[in-house]
């Protein structure tokens, strides 16, 4: 396959393998619907993705969660089975309205909990709550109506700048206001190949977005303006201070229908790795 590449820069983070770790665990939070596109590229065929299961090379198994999508193909709610009565129950619900998302979660001990995210009259985010956090992060677009850069104050700002080349990333830089050599750079490799697999997507896309960990609410990707939609490769990681170098592959299997139905995710810093299987209708 063709490959193409981009240049990405994230902050450094202490804890940064324990905030990948806790948020692919619960990647059943994404949503991510991505909608640039050429003609000659190559575009795997889908339907909508039911359910999901996820695999970890320390054989932490996660339950299989359920997708429920609205007439208009947008994720609305996220499932899994009671292990009792086997019965599906809802653990996050997804509420559209002009100007507003609201998430509800389900915890099992405790009341349900909301988070908003605020629209622009164009359906981008602006500003997205950070659930259990106490602060929010805003979201400004360029004049062709890409995310151009995200930011948020906790203690410090935290801020990454995005540019663009036509439907691509070009590059992003992400620091700390005033530690900006605290930073670190990364060269994707991409596919030149599309997938209309949601979660798959999200997934990808946030292994971008959320080198800042802005949120781990994924789903929010689906309304950050125009998005490339290539499939990831390889992210290659070099700190600015010289700290270490480190890289993220992914590798793809297909069903017999050309679908995407096994995505591998390694990352060489913490040396571990999760395999997602995807399940179509």
């Amino acid at each position: 396959m063709e490959h193409e590449y981009l240049t990405i820069n994230f902050i450094h983070s202490k804890n940064r393998e324990s905030m990948i770790r806790n948020f692919y665990l619960s990647f059943f939070l994404c949503l991510l619907l991505l909608n640039a596109c050429k003609k000659d590229e190559q575009k795997s065929p889908t339907s909508k993705v039911i359910s999901m299961d996820y695999d970890t090379s320390s054989n932490n198994t996660g339950p299989t969660t359920f997708f429920d999508y609205d007439n208009q193909g947008r994720i609305i709610a996220y499932l899994t089975k009671n292990e009792q009565s086997q019965s599906l129950e809802r653990i996050i619900s997804v509420t559209f309205e002009k100007n507003k998302i609201t998430v509800t979660r389900f915890p099992d001990s405790s009341s349900p909990t909301h988070s908003f995210s605020k629209l622009d009259n164009q359906g981008r985010i602006i500003e997205s709550e950070v659930p259990g956090r106490g602060f929010s992060v805003f979201f400004n677009y360029n004049n062709d109506g890409y995310l151009s850069k995200f930011y948020y104050k906790n203690g410090i700002e935290n801020y990454t700048t995005i540019t663009w080349d036509g439907p691509r990333i070009k590059k992003l830089f992400s620091a700390a206001v005033g530690h900006e050599s605290d930073g670190k750079n990364a060269t994707v490799t991409y596919l030149n190949e599309q997938s209309d697999n949601i979660p798959l997507n999200a997934m990808l896309m946030n292994s971008v977005l959320l080198g800042q960990q802005i949120t781990n609410e994924g789903f929010i990707s689906e309304f950050l303006g125009k998005k490339p939609a290539y499939l990831m490769e390889r992210i290659d990681i070099s700190y600015v201070n010289g700290y270490r170098d480190e890289y993220i592959s992914f590798k793809y299997e297909k069903d017999e229908k050309g679908r995407i139905s096994k995505l591998t995710r390694f990352h060489s810093g913490s040396n571990f790795t999760y395999v997602f299987t995807f399940h179509y209708e």
